[in-house]
């Protein structure tokens, strides 16, 4: 595959030159639409695409649609509703990588959702999975200037699953995803959340296409190992850990909660921006000090202390020798100390 493209087309019965232009555009192979609009009575064909539709019935509005290049294997996935039925959910399944992608479109009808609501389709699909579309997510973590008393229930409900689960959230921080049609602000609401095998991905916002929403392109390369199969040892160079810090100080954290998933998410960004060489010695520091600057407690009293470490970081056998060595070198130190106490209190 080489993209997928997420967009709340808010109506797609006029909006025939709009996505035929995407399609000429992008070539994507699948277009997950929100906000269809369409009702049984309305026929919609794209020229080589198969369609699955999830009209909304009984009411005007929403809707969702995955459009599949023809030559694309696909399967369409039965979720179980959940029990607060909030949410508008479609899931299918591609072939990526020798298995099966995942892909569940959501879209929020500007409805207060739960954890328990997106927890409850999440676990009912595989990994690796791709959750996308439009969430009405308001929160800081991905919109940088948004006011942190201006987060509504969905975006804390939305942080606090990225907090308690492995998902990350691959979307730039600040990335545009959508304009105001009455004060022209922008925001960050349609958002793509993915396994960490799926953080090599390519987040960006298409072209304004007659729809207060973005067209959000996913790009995919199938030749680019995951992450999972692939460990890279990261290695900073003076100027780009200084410019590193600087992005940590932008953030003006105040919430711990927050640091394990903003670490995750800057590393995912900026990990291709520097250069991966290994060297040795500047991997130690680099861990050490990151850890440092986040304010993350390495344990040095027990080897199983790796697990301390957030999950945006992926560890290779030098690594987990190196926390063996810290942890040796401190045991050594603490029974130095407690053998000279034993001794003072002997005399």
């Amino acid at each position: 595959m080489n993209n997928i493209i997420s967009w709340n087309a808010r109506s797609i019965i006029n909006k025939e030159t709009e996505i035929n232009y995407l399609i000429y555009k992008e070539n994507p192979d699948i277009i997950a639409i929100c906000e269809t609009w369409l009702k049984d009575k309305d026929k919609f064909m794209i020229p080589n695409y198969d369609i699955i539709r999830k009209d909304r019935a009984n009411q005007i509005g929403g809707g969702l649609a995955f459009c599949i290049k023809n030559s694309i294997q696909y399967k369409d996935i039965k979720l179980n509703d959940s029990q607060e039925q909030k949410l508008e959910v479609q899931a299918i399944k591609v072939p990526f990588n020798n298995k099966w992608l995942n892909v569940i479109l959501m879209y929020n009808p500007c409805k207060n959702i739960t954890k328990e609501e997106i927890e409850h389709y999440s676990n009912q699909i595989d990994e690796p999975k791709l959750i996308m579309g439009d969430l009405k997510a308001h929160h800081p973590l991905w919109e940088l200037n948004l006011n942190p008393k201006l987060s509504n229930k969905t975006g804390k409900t939305l942080f606090d699953f990225l907090a308690s689960n492995v998902e990350i959230l691959p979307t730039p921080p600040g990335q545009t995803t959508r304009f105001d049609p009455v004060t022209g602000k922008t925001s960050t609401i349609d958002l793509i959340i993915g396994s960490q095998t799926l953080s090599h991905f390519e987040i960006i916002s298409g072209q304004h296409l007659n729809s207060d929403h973005l067209p959000i392109i996913i790009k995919i390369d199938d030749n680019q190992s995951p992450l999972k199969n692939k460990e890279k040892e990261w290695h900073y160079t003076k100027e780009g850990w200084t410019k590193y810090q600087k992005e940590l100080f932008k953030l003006k954290i105040e919430d711990t909660k927050a640091l394990p998933i903003i670490a995750r998410q800057i590393i995912t960004q900026t990990i291709k921006e520097y250069n991966q060489r290994t060297d040795k010695r500047s991997l130690v520091y680099r861990m050490m000090e990151t850890c440092k600057e986040l304010k993350i407690l390495i344990k040095t009293n027990s080897i199983s202390s790796i697990a301390q470490i957030p999950p945006w970081y992926v560890f290779t056998k030098i690594h987990k020798l190196i926390l063996c060595i810290i942890f040796l070198k401190t045991r050594r130190k603490n029974n130095k100390k407690s053998i000279l106490h034993d001794r003072e209190h002997n005399v």
